[in-house]
C-alpha cells in the first residue's frame, strides 16, 4: 500500500516528535535516513496444520541509514498513521 501524502508527513512529524535528535544509526553512526511511502508487512508464521487466516500481520515503514544500509522498521499503526481497520 502506498502511502498518501498527508500520511508521510504525519509519519516524519511522528518520528520527529518520539525519536531524539540526532537520529543516531545503532550500526554506524551516521545520521542520515531515508525512507519510502510504502507500507510493507511482515506476516506470522503460519505451521502447516494452522489456517493462513490465524496469521497476524504488522504493517510497516522502513527506515535505511544512508551510510551502512540498516533497517529499522516503524509500525505504521502503533504510531497512528494507519487507523487499525485498515
Amino acid at each position: 500500500m502506498k502511502l498518501t501524502q498527508e500520511q508521510v508527513e504525519r509519519f516524519i512529524a511522528t518520528l520527529d516528535a518520539k525519536w531524539p535528535d540526532p537520529k543516531i544509526c545503532p550500526v554506524c553512526g551516521n545520521t542520515t535516513w531515508d525512507t519510502v511511502d510504502v507500507v510493507f508487512e511482515l506476516k506470522s508464521y503460519v505451521a502447516e496444520q494452522e489456517s493462513d487466516e490465524e496469521a497476524t500481520v504488522m504493517p510497516l515503514v522502513p527506515l535505511t541509514c544512508k551510510n551502512c544500509g540498516n533497517t529499522i522498521l516503524i509500525n505504521v499503526l502503533t504510531i497512528g498513521v494507519l487507523p487499525a481497520e485498515e
